[in-house]
């Protein structure tokens, strides 16, 4: 997260529909983020929970206009973001 080139191949990568932009990791966790959006990260392991607070909270408070491209990707309707906002804020990740 420290690196923003890296971290913009990466959003660059989950932002595309091709993986032509996508490393490996890219694409997994690509893979990962409907799962993610959709529960709030309740099935996450504590490790990958870990994981996705760290990053939420740097892309929330650093990228913020990221953080809007990929809400309008993943929850276009806004449903998991009003869903989850309190949990996640108890979390430590403000939306």
């Amino acid at each position: 997260l420290g690196n923003d080139r890296l971290l913009h191949s990466y959003l660059e990568c989950v932002m595309s529909d091709n993986d032509s932009k996508c490393t490996k990791e890219g694409k997994e966790v690509r893979s990962r983020i409907p799962g993610l959006v959709q529960t709030g990260c309740s099935d996450c392991t504590p490790k990958q929970l870990e994981r996705a607070i760290k990053t939420l909270k740097h892309i929330t408070e650093k990228h913020p206009e990221d953080w809007k491209k990929l809400k309008a990707k993943y929850d276009p309707t806004g449903e998991y973001t009003q869903k989850y906002a309190d949990t996640w804020k108890q979390r430590g990740v403000d939306f």
